[in-house]
């Protein structure tokens, strides 16, 4: 009787400080930080000056527009854009951009707004990362998808907006959060001529994520 008990005692003791000893608390604080969504500050650049661009002119193609802007009264529609291009992010490194928006005039001041604007980063693995971006200057602060003429910079333009993560592929499967995009670009025959593209805010993924694929 006293060697069962002897016995017991040694193989509890051994198995409390064993490294292979199991804590379910430990254990689940851990699976929950792999799994849990987290957010991190996000920076991103475009650093390639000519994008490919195709410009569609409403009055050339009102079905289109119609059908793909969600224009507010008040303003003109212009054009649909859609644009390729290529930067550096964190979360990203090296990728390639799509993005497509809704242009319109202003009547009132003749300011060209845009909005409805969808966008795809594609990171060098595969993974991507979706967005919306642009609601042609109607959000609170009136800074959503608006361009105009840069001080002291003649033939220069900016643009601002606000870029929503709305999920993907890979790690960027459950994404969300939101960056300011904003920057100045030139207009050529050729297309916007991009002099500065800068993104900044932060994302909220989670890396475990990275197999849904």
């Amino acid at each position: 009787m006293r060697k069962v008990i002897l016995v017991s005692l040694v193989t509890l003791a051994f198995a409390c400080d064993s490294p292979f000893a199991t804590d379910p608390v430990a254990e689940s604080v851990a699976l929950n930080a792999a799994v849990r969504p987290v957010e991190r500050p996000f920076r991103g650049a475009i650093f390639i000056e000519t994008v490919d661009f195709v410009l569609t002119p409403c009055d050339a193609a009102p079905e289109l527009c119609a059908a793909r802007c969600g224009v507010p009264e008040s303003l003109v529609p212009l054009w649909v854009i859609a644009f390729t291009s290529e930067g550096h992010a964190t979360h990203l490194g090296r990728f390639e951009m799509f993005a497509e928006h809704c242009s319109a005039m202003r009547l009132t001041d003749g300011a060209v707004l845009y909005g409805d604007g969808v966008g795809v980063l594609t990171a060098a693995n595969g993974d991507e990362l979706e967005g919306t971006y642009g609601s042609y200057g109607m959000d609170g602060d009136g800074i959503d998808g608006i361009t105009g003429p840069v001080p002291d910079e003649p033939g220069t333009l900016f643009f601002k907006d606000t870029y929503v993560f709305t999920g993907g592929t890979g790690r960027f499967s459950r994404a969300s959060g939101s960056v300011t995009d904003y920057g100045k670009f030139m207009l050529s025959q050729s297309g916007p001529v991009i002099i500065e593209w800068t993104m900044e805010g932060s994302i909220i993924y989670a890396a475990s994520d990275r197999r849904n694929r």
